[in-house]
């Protein structure tokens, strides 16, 4: 399945998931294929930085149900693409009244 970046840099840039390295740029219309399944929700979870091409046939992924494209609780946790919060350290704040 294609994936685009909407991030148009002038130099492209690449993602990389798992050691698999993606390279968006102006050569290829900003667009790579993605072939593993994990990957492609990777992208689609960042829904302001990669979608799916306007001009792809659509019947690639409609027929999938939504649990086929969802990484795993594992894929989650190591996932280089997901923010992970730390535990705040210091005195707790005080409740104000």
């Amino acid at each position: 399945m294609k994936i685009e970046s909407i991030i148009k840099r002038a130099n492209g840039h690449t993602a990389e998931i798992d050691g698999e390295k993606y390279t968006f740029n102006k050569s290829n219309d900003y667009t790579c294929e993605v072939v593993d399944k994990q990957h492609i929700s990777r992208f689609m979870q960042i829904p302001e930085g990669y979608r799916i091409p306007n001009k792809q046939d659509q019947s690639d992924f409609d027929d999938r149900s939504d649990t086929e494209l969802r990484p795993s609780e594992e894929a989650r946790e190591n996932s280089p693409l997901v923010a992970k919060s730390t535990p705040r350290r210091g005195r707790p704040r005080r409740k104000k009244g």
